[in-house]
C-alpha cells in the first residue's frame, strides 16, 4: 500500500506519547483511509500526588495542619474571617445583637474535572494552570474554549447549569452572577436542624441566610512567571459580607438564625437570668464560672461535580474590645487565641478526613471546642441603662407624688385647724353675750373695709 507521510514537529512543551516525543508523523494511504489514535502529554509533567499544608516544612500526610492529602485529586480549601464590630445584649427582648463583615476566600490548589467528551482524558489541574488557562483566554472573544466543542458547565449551587467562559471577563461575569442570585442560592440551601451543644444545654439551629448583604468577586489572573505548573499557590475566588447583623432566636431547644442588614443573636431565654450559675466580676467585667461551652465540629466532605471533596476551613475571628475570651481550645490542638492590634483573635483550622470513603467514616475525624467568655463593664453598663433610666423615671414619679400627697395632706390639716378654731370662736361668744334669736354671722374687720 502506497502511503503519504507528513512530520510535524512538536513545540518544547508538547510530547507525542506514541513514536518519537519530539515529534508526529501522520501517514495516510494514497486511496481510502485510515484512523490513527494521537496521544500527547506535557513536558514538564505535574505529579499531584502530595500533600499540601498550612505551614508545615515537609509537609506529610500525618503534619498537624494538613488541608489536603496526596491521595486528593482535588484539593479545595477555605479561609473565612469575620470581624466582630459590636455586641449588644438585649436583656429586655432576651436577644444579643452582633454587628460583622466578612471575607472568605475559597482556595483551589488542584481540580480534578471530566469534559465529558469521547477520547478526551484529563488529569488534576493545578492552580498555575488554571491560571494561565483564564489569561490566554482573554486573548480571545468569549474566552478559551470559544469555537470548540468543549465546555465548562457549572452549577451555581440553585440547579442552573451555565457555560463558564475560560477568561478574566467570564470569571467577573460569574461573581456577578453569583452575588445577584445569592438569596435564591441561600435559599435553596438553607440549613435545618443543624445540632448544636453549648456544653450546658442541646440545641438545634435552623439557618436563614436569604437576606445576607453578599457579594463574590475575583481578582484578574496574569500568566505565571513561572513555566512549572505547581497547585502550593491557590487560585483564589472570595466573597464579602458587608455591614451585616446576625439574629438568633430560641423557643425551647429550638434556635433560628437570620443574618440579613439588622438583626437578633441571642441564645438566653430569661431576662436577668444567669444560665452559668453565679456571675465572676473583676476589673475588666463579669464572667461566669460554669460557662465552659463546648460544640462539636464536622469535618467537611461535599461530593460534587468535581468529585468528593474533603477539606478544612481556616476559621479567624476578630472580637470587638467588649467582650473577650477566658479561654479558646479544641480536643484536636487546632485552636488558638492571640492578640492583635488591642484586640483578641481567635483562629481555628476544621477537622479533615482525608482518607475516609463514607460520611460514617469521616465524621469520626469530628473535633470539639470549648471555650469561656467574659462581658466588660461597659457592655453590662450599657444595658443597664434603660433600666437605670426607668428607675429614675420611677424615682422622680414617686417624689413628686410623695410632695404633692404631703401638700395635700397639710392643706387639709389647716383647714380643719381653721374649722375648729372658727367653732371655739363662736363658743366663746355665745358664753359671753349669749344666744342671739336671729342668725349672726361673724366677719372680719376687713369685711367692712371700702374695696
Amino acid at each position: 500500500m502506497v502511503t503519504t507521510a507528513l512530520t510535524l514537529m512538536l513545540p518544547d512543551w508538547l510530547k507525542s506519547t506514541n513514536g518519537e516525543p519530539d515529534k508526529l508523523i501522520l501517514s495516510a494511504p494514497m486511496s481510502g483511509s485510515q484512523t490513527e489514535n494521537l496521544r500527547f502529554a506535557g513536558t514538564r509533567q505535574y505529579d499531584w500526588r502530595h500533600p499540601i499544608c498550612i505551614q508545615s516544612v515537609p509537609c506529610e500526610d500525618s503534619s498537624p495542619d494538613l488541608i489536603c492529602s496526596s491521595t486528593q485529586a482535588t484539593c479545595i480549601t477555605s479561609r473565612v474571617e469575620i470581624d466582630l464590630e459590636n455586641i449588644r445584649l438585649k436583656e429586655t427582648s432576651g436577644a444579643i445583637e452582633i454587628d460583622f463583615s466578612a471575607e472568605i476566600t475559597l482556595a483551589i490548589h488542584r481540580i480534578n474535572f471530566d469534559l465529558d467528551q469521547d477520547g478526551l482524558v484529563t488529569s488534576p489541574l493545578p492552580a498555575d494552570l488554571i491560571r494561565r488557562a483564564i489569561a490566554l483566554g482573554d486573548r480571545k472573544d468569549g474566552g478559551l474554549l470559544a469555537g470548540s466543542e468543549l465546555s465548562v458547565p457549572l452549577d451555581i449551587g440553585t440547579g442552573e447549569i451555565i457555560d463558564l467562559e475560560i477568561s478574566n471577563a467570564g470569571m467577573a461575569s460569574l461573581a456577578e452572577t453569583i452575588s445577584q442570585r445569592s438569596a435564591a442560592l441561600f435559599d435553596d440551601n438553607k440549613i435545618t436542624n443543624l445540632p448544636m451543644d453549648f456544653g450546658f444545654a442541646k440545641y438545634t439551629m435552623d439557618v436563614d441566610m436569604v437576606s445576607t448583604p453578599f457579594y463574590a468577586e475575583v481578582e484578574e489572573f496574569e500568566l505565571p512567571t513561572s513555566i512549572e505548573p505547581s497547585d502550593y499557590v491557590a487560585f483564589e475566588v472570595g466573597a464579602r459580607i458587608d455591614n451585616a447583623r446576625a439574629t438568633i432566636t430560641s423557643e425551647q431547644d429550638d434556635m433560628y438564625l437570620n443574618i440579613g442588614q439588622s438583626s437578633i443573636f441571642s441564645i438566653f431565654e430569661e431576662s436577668f437570668g444567669w444560665p452559668f450559675g453565679e456571675p465572676i466580676t473583676n476589673d475588666f467585667g463579669v464572667g461566669f464560672e460554669k460557662a465552659k461551652m463546648k460544640q462539636k465540629i464536622m469535618p467537611i466532605m461535599e461530593h460534587t461535580q468535581f468529585g468528593t471533596i474533603r477539606s478544612s476551613a481556616l476559621i479567624i475571628i476578630h472580637m470587638p474590645d467588649d467582650i473577650r475570651f477566658i479561654s479558646f481550645e479544641s480536643r484536636t490542638g487546632f485552636a488558638s487565641l492571640s492578640e492583635e492590634d488591642g484586640r483578641q483573635v481567635l483562629t481555628y483550622l476544621t477537622p479533615i478526613c482525608p482518607n475516609a470513603a463514607t460520611w460514617t467514616i469521616c465524621k469520626k475525624n469530628s473535633d470539639t471546642i470549648t471555650y469561656n467568655v467574659e462581658y466588660s463593664w461597659s457592655v453590662i453598663f450599657a444595658e443597664l441603662v434603660p433600666y437605670l433610666v426607668l428607675l429614675s423615671i420611677g424615682l422622680t414619679m414617686m417624689v413628686s407624688r410623695f410632695i404633692r400627697r404631703r401638700n395635700e395632706r397639710k392643706s387639709t390639716k389647716q383647714k380643719l385647724l381653721d374649722e375648729k378654731e372658727l367653732i371655739e370662736t363662736e363658743s366663746a361668744a355665745v358664753a359671753e353675750f349669749g344666744e342671739m334669736a336671729s342668725p349672726i354671722i361673724m366677719v372680719e374687720e376687713s369685711f367692712f373695709e371700702e374695696k
